[in-house]
């Protein structure tokens, strides 16, 4: 199966579910203004309170990374969370 590269912007209900499910298959970079949002998901913790969603990030090798700013890719290595 191709994997795709993958943009998602904002890790709220909608992002973050799209993200946990499509970067099961493909890389994902998905964008967040709110630090500690990204600290969390980067800890495998949901920061939204639903189950499925926590059970993705805690269990699933995903290929996603979770950045603050679109630049920061170009200058830090990849840390995907796996």
């Amino acid at each position: 199966m191709k994997k795709f590269n993958i943009v998602v912007v904002g890790l709220g209900y909608v992002g973050l579910s799209n993200t946990a499910l499509l970067a099961q298959d493909n890389n994902v970079l998905a964008i967040d203004v709110d630090e500690e949002k990204l600290k969390l998901i980067a800890k495998k913790q949901s920061p939204l309170h639903d189950d499925l969603i926590s059970d993705y990030l805690r269990m699933m090798s995903l290929m996603m990374l979770c950045t603050r700013f679109l630049l920061e890719i170009y200058f830090t290595p990849a840390k995907l969370i796996k």
